[in-house]
């Protein structure tokens, strides 16, 4: 009975600091970029992304959910539906209150921090590895310029549901019970984080690394790895299949991207956009 206290004091305290270390990271995050929620909006896109994601009747949503990023104000060929979407939500409840954009934008940003300080945890790093990699990731220079400006929350929330689907991905590898379930959310997540930005297609070959030369250290050669990785992540592979058909339908196009030079944007086609937008 006594090694049995033992380990359940130690596991009790070990949840203890896991919890007090969350805690403390999203308290950090606000106090530092706090004053973010004080800005009015900082980039002229925003405007663009709220006035075509609106969603006033049933009609709006199906729209938003299968027209490319920005409708007929866009300058590019991308579908993010789920970034559309968060717009929506933003305007639903905030209406043009930059406040809540920015607050939105620092929930997720905290999401993802300690999705990544959960990984961290995950692959058998200490706790306080763990944390000092959670505030690299929160506090990093090159954040400056995401944070401030939701349009470049697409980032993010890609980010969020990346991680995500890689955290119940590990889970799933080491589960005993509820495999499935496991595995569902982790593609689930992923198909979220497809909508979000294409950045996150490289996920699956990342579970294939991630199988092969971490996981599994018991087997050496790849080649004898590979087949059971390759059937693991077969499902991520076919929501990404999935999706790059759907998108290329959407879009018009593959692989899409960029369509025009920045002087048209700004210069020419400036006056198009001061007269389409009307909130």
């Amino acid at each position: 009975m006594g090694i049995r206290s033992a380990v359940t004091a130690a596991c009790s305290n070990k949840r203890v600091i896991t919890l007090a270390a969350i805690v403390s990271i999203v308290l950090l995050i606000f106090l530092v970029y706090g004053n973010v929620l004080t800005f009015w909006f900082t980039d002229t896109d925003e405007f663009s992304l709220i006035q075509t994601s609106r969603i006033e009747t049933i009609g709006d949503f199906g729209t938003v959910i299968s027209s490319p990023l920005l409708g007929d104000l866009r300058m590019g060929n991308f579908y993010r539906p789920v970034s559309s979407l968060s717009y929506s939500m933003d305007y639903a409840i905030w209406g043009l209150n930059p406040f809540g954009y920015h607050l939105t934008d620092m929930i997720l940003h905290a999401a993802a921090v300690l999705a990544f300080f959960l990984i961290r945890l995950l692959a058998g790093g200490r706790q306080v590895i763990a944390c000092l990699g959670a505030a690299i990731v929160a506090f990093n220079s090159l954040l400056v310029e995401v944070i401030p400006s939701s349009t470049r929350r697409q980032d993010v929330i890609a980010l969020v549901f990346l991680l995500l689907s890689l955290l119940l991905f590990i889970k799933y590898l080491a589960a005993t019970r509820h495999k499935k379930s496991l595995l569902y959310l982790s593609i689930a997540s992923y198909a979220v984080a497809q909508g979000a930005k294409e950045t996150v297609y490289i996920l699956p070959f990342l579970l294939l690394f991630y199988q092969v030369v971490i996981a599994d250290r018991s087997e050496r050669s790849i080649g004898r790895k590979l087949p059971a990785a390759m059937k693991k992540t077969a499902p991520h592979f076919g929501v990404l299949g999935l999706f790059l058909i759907i998108r290329t339908i959407v879009i018009g196009t593959f692989p899409g991207g960029y369509c025009c030079r920045q002087y048209e944007v700004y210069g020419g086609r400036l006056p198009f956009y001061a007269g389409r937008i009307q909130l």
